[in-house]
């Protein structure tokens, strides 16, 4: 996924997001609020990932036109 679709589709993929990241709690998604940074951030944190770990799992998104992401990878647990 990049920065422009999490920005411009947020409305309809932060349930979605909050699902694939399962460790995200409410707090989490408010204060990622469409930030790419602060995603990238909030996946290291809860994920215990490094940058370009956290990266490549957040690259590795497919949004559907739905807003429902479309990717086989699980985040890890």
């Amino acid at each position: 996924m990049h920065m422009n679709e999490l920005a411009g589709k947020w409305h309809e993929i932060k349930g979605s997001i909050k699902e694939y990241f399962a460790n995200f709690t409410d707090d989490d998604m408010l204060e990622i609020e469409a930030d790419h940074e602060k995603l990238l951030g909030k996946v290291q944190q809860r994920y215990n990932l490094d940058e370009e770990g956290a990266e490549a799992l957040i690259s590795n998104m497919k949004i559907a036109d739905d807003g429902k992401i479309i990717d086989s990878s699980i985040p890890p647990e």
